[in-house]
């Protein structure tokens, strides 16, 4: 049998990607999207770290929703998190100044990811799924068996973000 945690990466990036998309798309109705080519490239190694979906706002800044395991450091900005499990980590990316400007984590005692982001003026939108209970700013949110999906809003405002909302969603099981 496949221990818990590869098989939770595997369904989260496979599985979920559906539901939070669609949620996200359904969010962001309304906006005009436009393809553009970016004015910037730059690549980051990060050890044990994922990035699972990217969005952009008026201003050309890139928002980044992933994972990681162990420290996270992104320009000046450090993520530690407590225990050795996966944590979630939504951040933005000036192409003004070439540099991250905010970058939160998302974690608990267990595993979270975050696998989609939307941006809407200064609301961003983060799905994932995470394990048993998350605390995402004022919500702490709790699994309805074992294993949930989430949507969290923040509102960005500049140098910073906060969250705003969370809401559970689904309860899923895996038979495989």
């Amino acid at each position: 049998m496949l221990p818990f945690h590869l098989w939770f990466n595997w369904y989260l990036q496979r599985v979920q990607r559906a539901f939070c998309l669609s949620f996200l798309v359904f969010v962001t109705v309304g906006v005009t999207a436009c393809a553009q080519v970016p004015t910037w490239q730059t690549a980051l190694v990060l050890n044990r770290t994922l990035v699972n979906a990217t969005a952009t706002d008026e201003q050309g800044n890139v928002y980044i929703v992933g994972s990681f395991s162990g420290a996270l450091t992104l320009d000046s900005i450090t993520l530690t998190p407590t225990n050795s499990r996966t944590k979630a980590v939504v951040a933005k990316w000036s192409t003004r100044t070439q540099r991250f400007v905010w970058a939160y984590q998302l974690g608990n005692p267990k595993d979270v990811v975050a696998s989609a982001i939307a941006v809407r003026g200064r609301e961003v939108y983060v799905a994932g799924g995470f394990y048993d209970t998350l605390r995402v700013g004022p919500a702490r949110l709790v699994s309805a068996g074992r294993d949930d999906v989430y949507i969290a809003k923040l509102i960005d405002q500049g140098p910073h973000a906060h969250f705003t909302w969370a809401q559970r969603a689904g309860e899923w099981a895996w038979t495989g």
